[in-house]
């Protein structure tokens, strides 16, 4: 399993748009994914689970990957929060 954490900086948070090209990307990977804040665990393969983090500007989230292509993926998320919405 991997895990990183990252810090959100975007004005507006981890709102639907971003959400559901994180939705999108998570989707393409076997291994399964979780998002962790303020110790309440989400499944990211779930716009619900992804909405329901309330990830606002500043938010701490952990990523959780674990699967046969867990490196592949973490790779991808640390390029997509980089780009998107998110600071390591």
């Amino acid at each position: 399993m991997i895990s990183k954490e990252y810090t959100i900086l975007a004005p507006e948070g981890l709102h639907a748009r971003p959400a559901k090209e994180f939705l999108n990307l998570v989707r393409q990977f076997k291994s399964k994914v979780v998002l962790i804040k303020d110790g309440i665990t989400a499944d990211a393969g779930s716009m619900l689970g992804i909405l329901s983090m309330q990830a606002t500007y500043n938010s701490k989230i952990i990523l959780e990957v674990s699967g046969e292509d867990e490196v592949h993926a973490a790779e991808r998320f640390d390029c997509f929060f980089d780009k998107e919405i998110i600071n390591l």
